[in-house]
């Protein structure tokens, strides 16, 4: 008995099915390097161009000198980040800034959780030099004007949003830059507990 050897595909075939598997590793590629890209542009628009100038950026352990703060009936007076058995949320935002629109609703919420007498919370907006170029935001809490901001250690925020907490010294002991993470917002949860626990 005689066999018949299976029939073989034709070799336009297999250079289409070639070139399928070539077509689709070209994809996975691009892909890869499209959101690598994108992470890259993400990272870009969060952080601002560097001025000429500019101070070196906040970190943990800067002191916070005193501000005059303008609040939005046009008082102004100084503020003092030194307070002793007491520390200090700054949260500090921009005009016009899409993701200190994201984080809002997000220092909101963490407040309505964690609030507590032994944190004190100033809200600024870093650009602005009077009530008039305070910009109406959704935010529970009280959004403060700056006499000259950019002669001020506002000017070295890296980026807005950011999420300074001030010890009883005046000096920074957590910050966080950009819009806040799920691990982030964690972090800042736990700070505000430990303080206000830190109190009783």
């Amino acid at each position: 008995m005689s066999t018949t050897p299976p029939p073989t595909a034709p070799r336009s075939s297999r250079l289409f099915t070639g070139f399928l598997i070539l077509a689709c590793a070209a994809l996975c590629i691009l892909v890869v390097l499209l959101s690598q890209e994108n992470r890259r542009l993400k990272s870009q628009s969060l952080t601002p161009a560097a001025a000429p100038g500019r101070p070196p950026a906040l970190k943990p352990g800067d002191h916070l000198a005193p501000l005059t703060l303008i609040d939005k009936s046009g008082r102004a007076a100084d503020f003092t980040f030194a307070a002793p058995r007491q520390r200090t949320l700054i949260l500090a935002v921009g005009g016009g800034c899409p993701h200190c629109a994201t984080t809002l609703p997000i220092w909101n919420d963490i407040l309505r959780q964690v609030a507590s007498p032994a944190v004190r919370i100033v809200g600024i907006q870093v650009e602005a030099e009077s009530p008039d170029k305070l910009e109406p935001l959704p935010a529970d809490f009280e959004i403060n004007a700056v006499r000259n901001p950019r002669h001020t250690w506002l000017y070295a925020l890296p980026m807005v949003p950011a999420t300074l907490i001030a010890g009883p010294g005046g000096d920074i002991e957590h910050a966080w830059f950009g819009e806040l993470s799920e691990a982030q917002q964690e972090e800042l949860r736990s700070a505000l507990i430990e303080a206000s626990a830190g109190d009783k």
